[in-house]
């Protein structure tokens, strides 16, 4: 399989180094850490390559005389992008705080096309005055109700301003199988996640004509030409059938689905729409897959030293109580026995230098004894000697 490489005079390397560096520096505040709500800076490798690699795709599709809506913008990182291509850039996102700092980055970067908005989805042609020419709307859908999911779409196939017949929507959304699969559960964020037939029917209930794309990171080995060109790039896909022998097949199409969906959608008919790749050269999404293993093991590892010190805690308070519960048969055993020595020495008829005797020998055993059990016995000796006086 081929893939043709899109034409990247528009969008130069050297035009998104210093863009980066500078969103990073903006959005390095205490307001924007992350929840999981929505993407930042910082927020893990890989979770960068998808939504940084959305607003690729997206601006290579953009023609430079169009203007473009930036649906739930967030912190406004891929406005910058989309502007590096549109004409002009309409970012709406319902968070002010957002909206604030994409004012700042406008402000620092210098980009005079970009119109920040804060306003919900419901809204829109209140909200938005330009002829919109192209949606983008990336993990956005999914926080949305049911019917307000359908409300938005059915707004920008109308045709009605600020849209037009020819206005075309780029929308991405996690796939719920392979999304709720990948992190281990449901997040508390999205109102309603797509199957993958379900999101390619919930866009074809709007719009005419409609092209799916899989999205996921990989890794792999590059084989570039020296001088730079890339031209067309040919791909092969290793899948591993026993990853302890390093046994596989490389095919030319990738079996495994990704874990996101991305339509491309229009009422008039769509260009052809090439694969795309985003490569770090770096290989920073292996590094922090270690990382992350190597945290989750020394988590575990806390867990188990956790474990075994209740585990000794319990061992600990067992053999107290064996030893507790040993103390008190020994002092009910004495009791017992002092008990029926008192009833044997109140019986008997014993004279007084016996009955000093024993009463000192009984003294020495009560010395031993609790006080609450003491103080009844010593009453009732006295009781018995004044009636042996008597």
């Amino acid at each position: 399989m081929t893939i043709n490489a899109e034409d990247n005079s528009n969008f130069p390397e050297e035009a998104i180094t210093p863009l980066l560096s500078s969103v990073v520096s903006a959005l390095s505040t205490e307001v924007t850490r992350f929840t999981g709500e929505r993407f930042l800076f910082g927020s893990g490798v890989e979770i960068f390559y998808d939504h940084y690699h959305r607003y690729v795709f997206a601006s290579r599709n953009i023609a430079p005389d169009e203007t473009v809506l930036d649906l739930g913008c967030g912190v406004g990182y891929g406005s910058l992008v989309l502007a590096q291509r549109a004409k002009r850039v309409v970012s709406l996102d319902r968070d002010q705080e957002s909206i604030g700092l994409l004012r700042g980055l406008i402000a620092s970067s210098g980009a005079d096309n970009i119109e920040a908005i804060c306003g919900d989805v419901d809204n829109l042609e209140k909200l938005v005055q330009a002829r919109i020419d192209v949606v983008v709307c990336h993990e956005l859908i999914e926080h949305l109700p049911r019917e307000a999911q359908e409300r938005l779409l059915a707004k920008i196939s109308s045709g009605q301003a600020p849209f037009h017949k020819g206005t075309r929507l780029f929308i991405s959304t996690p796939e719920v199988t392979e999304y709720n699969r990948r992190n281990r559960g449901e997040n508390h964020f999205h109102e309603f996640e797509f199957s993958k037939d379900e999101f390619v029917a919930f866009i074809g209930r709007h719009f005419a004509y409609k092209k799916l794309l899989w999205q996921g990171s990989v890794t792999g080995n590059l084989l570039v030409p020296e001088d730079g060109g890339f031209g067309t790039a040919a791909v092969g896909f290793v899948h591993w059938h026993d990853i302890t022998r390093i046994l596989g097949t490389v095919t030319e199409r990738p079996q495994l689905q990704g874990v996101y969906l991305y339509g491309v959608a229009s009422h008039t008919a769509l260009e052809p729409v090439c694969a795309s790749v985003v490569v770090d050269q770096n290989e920073r999404l292996i590094m922090e897959k270690l990382a992350i293993a190597a945290s989750e093991l020394n988590q575990k590892q806390t867990e188990v030293n956790r474990a075994n010190e209740r585990v000794a805690a319990v061992e600990l308070k067992a053999e107290f109580q064996k030893q507790a519960h040993e103390k008190i048969k020994s002092l009910q055993k004495e009791n017992e026995m002092l008990g029926a020595r008192i009833n044997e020495m109140l019986g008997a008829r014993i004279s007084g230098k016996d009955l000093a005797l024993e009463v000192k020998l009984a003294m020495k055993i009560m010395q031993r004894m609790p006080n609450f059990i003491r103080l009844p016995i010593r009453r009732l000796v006295a009781f018995g000697m004044a009636l042996r006086r008597a």
